[in-house]
């Protein structure tokens, strides 16, 4: 099983307490542009991770490359929907993706619940993606019933 999750907090106790044991979660990929070039970043993840489960570094344009293994469960960790379309344009085939904190910042006006907030280039990009058949979903925890994005956001 492979869940894709958009979430500008990557790794972190939601994550971790809720989606790793709901879903027996033993290998998890962060796919972010800014993330793979940060050690800090990476070393402070690291130390977030529980043991035995494992943890990679992907660019989202090389996560097409990525071999999944069909008999682990993963955890696919965007930072961005940009890393998001950059993963599906270099070929990567996600047919669920999981919106599960893109966080208020400068610019990002659109707000689509309490833990989704979109700058237009951002509404742009998740259209793009309901466009090419991904069935986008915001969810925060698994426990929460999940809502289903339609293509007019």
């Amino acid at each position: 099983m492979i869940i894709f999750r958009v979430d500008d907090r990557l790794i972190h106790g939601q994550v971790v307490e809720n989606w790793l044991a709901a879903f027996s979660i033993n290998h998890i990929v962060v796919s972010s542009r800014a993330v793979v070039s940060d050690d800090m970043r990476k070393n402070i993840m690291k130390f977030s991770v529980p043991d035995g489960v494992l943890l990679d570094f992907i660019d989202p344009p090389d996560l097409s490359k990525f071999i999944f293994d069909n008999k682990k469960n993963y955890l696919v960790l965007f930072e961005s929907l940009e890393d998001v379309f950059l993963s599906v344009e270099s070929g990567v085939r996600i047919e669920r993706l999981n919106l599960g904190g893109i966080h208020y910042a400068k610019g990002r006006n659109f707000s689509m619940g309490r833990v989704v907030f979109l700058s237009e280039a951002e509404r742009n990009i998740l259209k793009k993606l309901i466009d090419a058949g991904i069935d986008v979903y915001m969810q925060s925890i698994p426990q929460e019933a999940s809502v289903k994005l339609r293509c007019d956001i």
